[in-house]
C-alpha cells in the first residue's frame, strides 16, 4: 500500500473513530434523551435507585441517623408540561444525609439525571433544584416523575412520585391528560425545526386573516364569531426564543366551515440559514362511543431560507387551501 492510501486509511479511521466518540459522548451526555435535566446534572444510564413510593414526600419522618436519605418536600407551580417545553423547574428539600437527588420521567429515556444538593434551608434539611425539559417525542398524557434522594455512597433512600401531564404541543384542550374534557373543533397547527420567528397565517372566508398581528381579528358582530378561529400565541416572537417552535390556530367550540388559505410567513431568520417546517389540519370527529376525538385530515412540509425574512410586511409562502365541510 502507497503511503497516500496509508494515510487516507488513518484519517479515515480516525474520523470514523471521533464520529463514534461523538455519537457515544451524545448518548453518555443524555443529549439523545426525550427527558432531560439541565446543568450541573449529569445522565446515568440505568433504572433510577431506589423503591417506589406512592406516599406524600411532606408525610415522611426522619427514621434516625442511619437511616437511608429521603425526599422531604416538593415544589411546583404546575403539574402539566408541554412537548417540547424546557426550563420547567421542580425544587424541594431532602434530609441532611443526601448527596445527590436522583429523577427520572417514566417512559421518558433510557436512564435518570443525578444533581447535587445545594445549601441547607430554615429547618436544616438540604435543598435541590431540578430544571427539566421534555422533547417531542414524549407521548402525551399522564407520566411519573420519580425523584429520590441519593447518601454520599449512593445508597438510595425510597422514590417520590409525582404525577405530572405532558400536554400535547398541538392544543388539544389538555384531552391527552383529561378524556373528559372534549378537544377543540378544528386546529391548523404549524411546527418548524429552527429557533427562528416563524408564523402561521390563515386566510379565513370573508377575507379574515388570522396571524400574530390579527390573533384572532373577530368582527364586533358577536354572531359572525362563529368559525373564525384565534392563534393560540406567537412562538420565539421577536427571536425571543421560547423553544416552542409552534403555533395553531384554534376553533374551541364551533366548528369552521368553507374555504381556508394556509401560509407560512418567515418575520426573522434569527441567524438560521433555513427553517424546515411542516403544516396539520385536524378536525373533530364522533366515534362510535360517542366521544369526541381529533383526526388529521392533512399534512405538508416545506422550508424556507433566511433571504425569505420580511418582518412581516407580506404574506408568507402559500402551503395549500382546506376546506371544512
Amino acid at each position: 500500500m502507497s503511503a497516500g492510501r496509508h494515510l487516507r486509511a488513518a484519517l479515515g479511521l480516525t474520523f470514523l473513530g471521533l464520529v463514534t466518540a461523538a455519537c457515544s459522548s451524545s448518548d453518555q451526555l443524555g443529549l439523545t434523551q426525550p427527558f432531560q435535566v439541565a446543568a450541573p446534572a449529569q445522565f446515568i444510564h440505568g433504572a433510577l435507585p431506589g423503591e417506589a413510593d406512592a406516599g406524600s414526600a411532606m408525610a415522611m419522618t426522619d427514621a434516625g441517623p442511619d437511616a437511608p436519605p429521603q425526599i422531604r418536600l416538593v415544589n411546583a407551580l404546575s403539574l402539566t408540561v408541554v412537548q417540547g417545553q424546557a426550563g420547567k423547574k421542580f425544587s424541594g428539600t431532602a434530609t441532611a444525609n443526601t448527596f445527590t437527588v436522583a429523577t427520572s420521567l417514566d417512559d421518558g429515556g433510557s436512564g435518570y439525571w443525578v444533581v447535587p444538593v445545594g445549601p441547607p434551608s430554615a429547618t436544616g434539611d438540604l435543598t435541590w433544584d431540578l430544571n427539566t425539559g421534555y422533547g417531542g417525542s414524549l407521548a402525551p398524557g399522564k407520566h411519573n416523575l420519580r425523584i429520590v434522594a441519593l447518601d454520599e455512597k449512593n445508597v438510595a433512600g425510597a422514590q417520590y412520585t409525582l404525577p405530572i401531564c405532558v400536554a400535547s404541543s398541538i392544543p388539544d384542550n389538555t384531552h391527552a391528560c383529561d378524556p373528559n374534557k372534549d378537544p377543540p373543533r378544528a386546529i391548523i397547527s404549524l411546527t418548524w425545526d429552527t429557533n427562528v420567528d416563524l408564523d402561521l397565517q390563515v386566510l379565513a372566508p370573508k377575507g379574515i386573516l388570522i396571524d400574530s398581528k390579527h390573533p384572532a381579528n373577530p368582527p364586533t358582530d358577536a354572531t359572525m364569531l362563529d368559525g373564525v378561529g384565534a392563534l393560540d400565541h406567537d412562538s420565539n416572537a421577536m427571536c425571543q426564543i421560547d423553544n416552542l417552535r409552534s403555533e395553531s390556530v384554534v376553533w374551541n367550540t364551533v366548528s369552521p366551515k368553507g374555504r381556508y388559505g394556509i401560509y407560512v410567513n418567515l418575520f426573522d431568520a434569527c441567524k438560521q440559514p433555513v427553517v424546515h417546517f411542516k403544516v396539520d389540519v385536524y378536525s373533530a370527529i364522533t366515534t362510535k362511543s360517542g366521544a369526541i376525538q381529533l383526526k388529521r385530515f392533512f399534512s405538508q412540509g416545506g422550508e424556507l431560507l433566511d433571504i425569505s425574512a420580511n418582518g412581516g410586511s407580506k404574506l408568507g409562502m402559500f402551503v395549500s387551501e382546506f376546506v371544512f365541510n
